[in-house]
């Protein structure tokens, strides 16, 4: 809800649950599934966080490695990764029989090679 975004940021350590964590496209269901084991146990997750800065939203966890057969301390934060994506729509282009979108050099470049797309 957008009121509860407005709040100071914190961490919940009373309704930790299984179905809180979600799998994305990451390949780390590994992680995710290891996770969810041990969100029965919500005591056990406050154990495997050594640091927790909320405002800085920097954290370090303690993770067991199996390859090395000891515990790892991992730096996190709470940033989202994702990238900026150009906006191509207003750039002429022609279609490839495979389907995808070919665009000439000086579409999308001027003279000096810089990159005019996004317009």
């Amino acid at each position: 809800a957008e009121g509860e975004l407005a709040r100071a940021p914190r961490l919940e350590w009373e309704d930790i649950e299984p179905s809180d964590l979600a799998q994305g496209w990451l390949g780390n269901c590994w992680l995710i599934a290891a996770i969810a084991a041990i969100a029965e146990f919500p005591s056990a997750v406050r154990e495997l966080f050594l640091e927790a800065d909320v405002s800085a939203g920097r954290y370090v966890v303690r993770l067991y490695d199996m390859g090395r057969a000891r515990w790892e301390h991992v730096e996190i934060d709470d940033h989202v990764p994702c990238t900026e994506e150009d906006d191509w729509d207003a750039v002429d282009s022609t279609e490839a029989e495979n389907g995808t979108k070919v665009y000439k050099y000086q579409d999308l470049y001027d003279e000096r090679g810089k990159k005019k797309v996004p317009a």
